[in-house]
């Protein structure tokens, strides 16, 4: 839709231009059923960097290009501001939306009034599960599933709750300039759950997305280093308790020792330093990279 109404659904779309998927994302969002919604593009690289988006875009979807600083977290937001729909979810560059996709989500929330998030999985263009371990089965969200309740790709919400807890914390995600290089997303969900938002897991649903990782190689290295003491991050900044991170960490030591004893040495690393990273996430200080520290941080330290 573009003839100036409001839409349903905002997709906010952050990239930097370096994946060659764009226009894959592109040619799916045009073939959805319901038409009923915006694309927000965030871009932090180069002027040219989403031609090949618009060119595969069809002329019926309304467009917004914005610019932001660096930082997935900080382009989201900038997005997340510039929403005029009721709903809003937050596509990666690189994945694409089965057709029915966003008809069955607007279906959700307008059956649920009271329905503030909907997740669900992502799974590769032959239907595995990819980026993540998810639910079995559909079920409510809650702090002790989130962690399987799906990545960014799959999380769809009501505008304005999460405007009012303030969208992504800038400190966490890729590209943040700080050690924390994901979480954010658990983050949010984690906050408009604490703040009394109803979520549930679709376990029918899934945003379709490529296999990340398999081959641990100088990459795979790399990231698990973000990701872990992102993770970490997290359970720190929602009170998981020491034993709890302890628990993550060691069972990351176990795989790591069963896939040694395959002769898998680059996974065993891997997982090694996913346990080292969730220990040291959760260890970090409470203050961010900016030096302040989040306000609901610092009211539950006090409270302790």
């Amino acid at each position: 839709m573009s003839d100036g109404r409001q839409p349903v659904i905002s997709l906010v779309v952050a990239t930097i231009g370096e994946t060659p998927h764009l226009a894959r994302l592109a040619r799916s969002l045009g073939a959805q059923e319901f038409r009923d919604f915006e694309v927000i593009v965030v871009n932090q690289g180069a002027e040219r960097a989403l031609d090949d988006f618009e060119a595969a875009l069809p002329d019926w979807v309304a467009l917004t290009k914005l610019r932001s600083a660096r930082g997935l977290s900080r382009a989201r937001n900038v997005g997340l501001k510039a929403a005029r729909g009721r709903l809003v979810a937050f596509p990666d560059d690189d994945c694409w939306y089965p057709q029915h996709l966003l008809g069955h989500v607007a279906s959700s929330f307008g059956a649920e009034e009271d329905l503030d998030i909907l997740t669900c999985a992502t799974r590769d263009a032959e239907g595995a599960h990819s980026n993540g371990t998810f639910l079995a089965r559909s079920e409510p969200l809650t702090h002790r599933n989130v962690w399987k309740a799906g990545n960014s790709n799959g999380i769809f919400l009501r505008l304005a709750p999460a405007l009012a807890v303030h969208g992504f914390d800038e400190t966490l995600g890729a590209g943040s300039g700080s050690p924390f290089g994901s979480g954010e997303e658990t983050d949010l969900l984690l906050r408009l759950i604490r703040e009394g938002s109803r979520g549930r897991f679709d376990a029918d649903l899934f945003v379709h997305h490529d296999q990340v990782d398999r081959t641990p190689d100088a990459g795979a290295l790399r990231r698990a280093r973000l990701y872990s003491t992102g993770y970490g991050r997290v359970l720190r900044l929602h009170r998981y308790t020491p034993a709890f991170a302890a628990y993550r960490a060691v069972r990351s030591v176990t795989a790591a020792l069963l896939a040694g004893g395959r002769g898998h040495v680059r996974e065993g690393q891997r997982r090694l330093i996913w346990a080292a990273g969730i220990l040291r996430g959760y260890a970090a200080p409470l203050e961010t990279a900016t030096g302040s520290m989040r306000p609901d941080v610092f009211a539950a330290s006090a409270g302790d």
